[in-house]
């Protein structure tokens, strides 16, 4: 019974852990311009919002940072385990796995 309540509050805090919300773009008017699901969202820079996504794949969470335009389109899918912001159109990204970092424009382009 003690190993049932143990499995029962691991898999309640891995789903609030890894839970994301929905974050909401409005323009100077008020108005509503996107939304997007994710567990994090920084400002823009260069006109490019770093997000952090997580999604289950294989029975597992699995994390990643991706950039959106000012419309909520990924232009960068969420496939690096680090990333820095854009400063003078390009920034730092690390990969799962990966030992280095690898510079990108804000196409995604390696450099």
């Amino acid at each position: 019974m003690k190993n049932f309540f143990l499995i029962l509050i691991l898999s309640i805090s891995s789903t609030i852990h890894a839970q994301e919300k929905t974050w909401t773009t409005i323009n100077a008017d008020g108005q509503e311009v996107f939304s997007v699901d994710a567990r994090w969202v920084s400002d823009y820079s260069l006109g490019l919002a770093r997000i952090q996504q997580y999604k289950l794949v294989n029975n597992k969470w699995v994390s990643g940072y991706g950039f959106i335009n000012r419309a909520g389109k990924i232009i960068i899918p969420c496939i690096y385990e680090k990333a820095n912001d854009f400063k003078c159109k390009v920034t730092w990204v690390k990969k799962k796995g990966s030992d280095t970092y690898t510079l990108i424009n804000p196409s995604g382009a390696i450099i």
